[in-house]
C-alpha cells in the first residue's frame, strides 16, 4: 500500500510500533516495580470523598496507596500527563 516512491516509508510505522511497544514495557515494569514497594503512612488519612494534594516526586508511590479506593485524577495535557494517564488506566 505504501512505497517509498509515494513519499512514504515503512520506517515510520515501525517507529510508532516501537514507541509503542516501548511504552506499554515501561508501564510494566512501572507496575512490577510498585509490588516491591512497602508504604508507610503518618497522621490521618481522609475518608472519601477527599482531595489528596502530593509532591510529583511522590506521585507514583500516591496514586499505588489509593489505587483501590477508586481515585481521579486531574491530568495535565502534556506528554508527562499522558504518560501518567496511561499508567493509571492500567
Amino acid at each position: 500500500m505504501f512505497n517509498k516512491t509515494a513519499g512514504y516509508s515503512c520506517g515510520f510505522f515501525s517507529k510508532i510500533k516501537f514507541i509503542i511497544m516501548l511504552n506499554n514495557v515501561g508501564i510494566w515494569l512501572i507496575l512490577q516495580i510498585s509490588k516491591t514497594w512497602r508504604i508507610t503512612t503518618q497522621g490521618n488519612i481522609p475518608q472519601p470523598p477527599a482531595i489528596i494534594a502530593f509532591w510529583h516526586g511522590y506521585m507514583l508511590p500516591v496514586w499505588k496507596y489509593f489505587s483501590d479506593k477508586n481515585p481521579s485524577a486531574l491530568i495535565s495535557q502534556s506528554k508527562d500527563g499522558e504518560i501518567l494517564a496511561a499508567i493509571l488506566e492500567k
